[in-house]
């Protein structure tokens, strides 16, 4: 099974993820948790200039709320927030300045 376009991120597609069947559908034989932790870690070794969408996604994937988030960073929960809202806009270089919270 392939999943693309995975989380909204565009240029994110997923491949051969092992499936099993269980009565008559087919369901991921991997955790989905697991998978984001995988493409968290992609994302970051790409070095992309980093927009909302991959910020939300990376707080999920570690689990936190925008104050703990904004709190790892040395920034307040507003920030956040208004980056994540930013979706498709480039925000600045996150990963070289907030890479080592993952």
């Amino acid at each position: 099974m392939n999943l693309e376009n995975f989380q909204g991120l565009e240029y994110v597609t997923v491949l051969d993820i092992p499936t099993k069947k269980i009565g008559s559908h087919e369901v991921l034989a991997i955790d989905h948790g697991d998978i984001e932790k995988a493409v968290a870690k992609e994302i970051l070794k790409l070095g992309i200039r980093f927009r909302g969408k991959e910020v939300r996604f990376l707080r999920k994937v570690l689990g936190l709320s925008l104050e703990k988030f904004a709190a790892k960073i040395h920034l307040t929960s507003g920030a956040i927030q208004r980056w994540e809202k930013k979706e498709n806009e480039s925000i600045f270089d996150f990963i070289k300045e907030y890479s080592n919270i993952f």
